[in-house]
């Protein structure tokens, strides 16, 4: 298998672990560009054919629009929750487009506009961590005492993250999506919080 068919086979896979056909995918992909004052897009139908091109066999590449659809996409849980980290749906797609040939580049920027996107909206920090991370966080937040090694080398993870997108998410943003978990962790953790 090609590295581009494995991207498609990706992308197939995480359109399927959330039960959507081709056509409920082109309906999620046009209202995430309605809900983002993007219109210029083909019908369900067309959108439908390009979803169904870009896990072909012989796959295309989605182009930067459609790449930073699926990523607002895919940046959310079924659920509606943010989530970015190792593991998410967010991190699978990348992976695929990474698989389909696209650049670092490309993935860096589209991860920073998402990040950018979801820190205007007020996403908090759970939402760059891995969903194993996010539970082990989400406890040490609620009892302190359940801070453990693992909780903090995924806070250590989280910390770069932040740092990495000093210079194109504005400073202000990354403090407010860490200042309330930091503050809430107890200060004898090994090490202090980033800001």
């Amino acid at each position: 298998m090609t590295d581009r068919t494995t991207g498609a086979a990706r992308l197939k896979a995480l359109r399927k672990s959330r039960g959507l056909s081709l056509a409920e995918t082109a309906r999620a992909l046009l209202a995430v560009a309605e809900r983002s004052g993007r219109t210029l897009l083909p019908s369900v139908a067309g959108l439908q054919r390009s979803v169904a091109r870009w896990e072909a066999p012989s796959p295309v590449r989605p182009d930067e629009r459609h790449q930073l659809l699926l990523a607002h996409l895919y940046a959310r849980t079924p659920t509606g929750a943010l989530s970015l980290g190792a593991g998410s749906d967010f991190a699978e797609l990348l992976d695929a487009l990474a698989n389909l040939g696209e650049s670092e580049d490309q993935l860096a920027r589209l991860r920073t506009l998402v990040l950018r996107s979801a820190t205007e909206r007020g996403g908090g920090l759970l939402m760059l961590l891995s969903p194993a991370a996010q539970v082990g966080i989400a406890a040490a937040l609620a009892d302190p005492r359940r801070l453990d090694a693992d909780a903090l080398r995924a806070l250590e993870t989280l910390v770069a993250d932040v740092n990495a997108a000093i210079g194109s998410v504005p400073f202000v943003r990354l403090q407010l999506l860490l200042a309330p978990g930091c503050r809430r962790l107890p200060s004898a953790a090994h090490r202090p919080c980033a800001g």
